[in-house]
């Protein structure tokens, strides 16, 4: 074992090395210091068993270390959160904290470490004006009355239900009850019952039941958000999200629904009809997104779709709306038939809508985008209406930063 830096390692002739060459000869060398990637013959950096910094997490992603066993080396990867990365050049110090609170608004954050890099150069306002307190209050607290609630039930009686982690220490359960363990101790530093976090750990490999798998996991942490107090109410298009990923995962819509209370007692007639009402409000307005942002190349770029909960541009809204009153007729041939819609104006119509949601501001006196997506299926029957609203699909739009 050698804690130092070793000349194959780096390259840069100006940092004190050792020469590998004229080590010892070993049958296995660990190294450290160096926080890399690295493997060569017998020689190797085992790195950090989690990055201690942002560089470290862009590169490395996860922590690691190494088995020698009998002459085979073999690395053992310590899987962490997954990182979500903001990358942002700006200019203005003044706007930029509610600019990336808006961006990341509409992302699923949930368990994620959160990385944001600003580059660029100044010309408003200066670095102390960028409230990043701000914005890590707001990746903590998507809903503060439930956390004083919680914080003040804590304080009163302690913490009744334990989180829940895997054997690696990946949080699946408890991140609100963390997060107010976090508060209390920083408000009291000296009490000794804040300094730690009830949690039941799942079992690991060799042990009964075995780890869970990624489903199990997802299935749990499904079931304990719809079960338990003092949890996070998602934005609908946060949930829309989350959901997807589940299904995408193999964790069915039904499924998720089966662990709300809500519905734990409804005939399976009921609960189909159900599962259509959140295929209906949720996964197919996302569909309408993704049709979007592909048309513009920008696939999986959500954070241009604003939540539509307490936002003013609504876009959520309207894609919302979009989906329930013009898609769901567009989609269906009788519907069209009876609308006098060609199949090969379906495509043109969607364009046109896409268009109008993009542009959002349609001037003093105009309706909100969300309410016009509710009538163009209306202006569809007027032959004149709809030609001018082909019309606009054959107009190109161009993009600003913003979108």
């Amino acid at each position: 074992m050698l804690h130092t830096t070793i000349k194959d390692a780096v390259d840069n002739p100006y940092v004190k090395t050792v020469d590998e060459t004229k080590l010892p000869k070993v049958d296995y060398l660990a190294l450290s210091h160096l926080h890399i990637n690295y493997q060569k013959e017998n020689r190797v950096y085992t790195g950090p068993t989690f990055p201690n910094n942002i560089s470290e997490l862009e590169e490395l992603k996860q922590g690691s270390f190494y088995i020698f066993d009998n002459g085979n080396i073999r690395k053992q990867k310590i899987p962490s959160n997954e990182i979500y990365q903001l990358n942002l050049e700006i200019k203005n110090a003044l706007t930029i904290t509610d600019e990336i609170i808006e961006l990341i608004k509409s992302q699923d954050v949930k368990n994620k470490i959160v990385i944001i890099r600003l580059t660029g150069t100044l010309e408003k306002g200066k670095i102390s004006d960028i409230n990043f307190k701000k914005i890590e209050n707001f990746l903590k607290e998507k809903d503060p009355e439930k956390t004083d609630e919680l914080l003040k039930s804590i304080q009163h009686s302690g913490q009744d239900q334990p989180a829940i982690i895997t054997c690696d220490g990946f949080l699946i359960n408890g991140n609100r009850r963390k997060l107010v363990f976090e508060m209390l101790l920083e408000e009291f530093p000296g009490n000794e019952k804040y300094k730690r976090l009830k949690v039941v750990i799942l079992p690991g490999k060799g042990e009964p039941g075995g780890p869970p798998t990624k489903i199990e996991i997802e299935a749990l942490e499904n079931r304990y958000q719809y079960q338990s107090d003092g949890k996070a109410e998602y934005y609908a298009f946060d949930k829309a999200i989350s959901m997807r990923q589940k299904i995408e995962m193999g964790f069915s819509l039904q499924a998720q629904l089966g662990d709300d209370p809500r519905y734990a007692l409804l005939s399976p007639s009921q609960i189909k009809k159900i599962v259509k009402e959140y295929e209906n409000d949720l996964i197919k307005p996302l569909e309408c997104i993704d049709r979007y942002l592909s048309s513009l190349g920008r696939d999986g770029l959500y954070k241009t779709i604003s939540t539509g909960f307490g936002d003013p541009e609504g876009r959520w809204q309207a894609f919302y709306d979009y989906s329930k009153s013009n898609f769901a007729k567009l989609s269906d041939e009788r519907k069209r038939v009876k609308l006098g819609i060609k199949e090969t104006e379906v495509g043109k119509i969607e364009d046109a809508s896409f268009k109008i949601i993009r542009k959002r501001d349609l001037g003093d006196g105009s309706p909100k985008v969300h309410h016009i997506m509710r009538e163009i299926h209306k202006w569809v029957e007027n032959e004149d209406a709809k030609n001018e609203l082909l019309e606009l699909s054959n107009m190109n739009f161009a993009l600003n930063k913003k979108d």
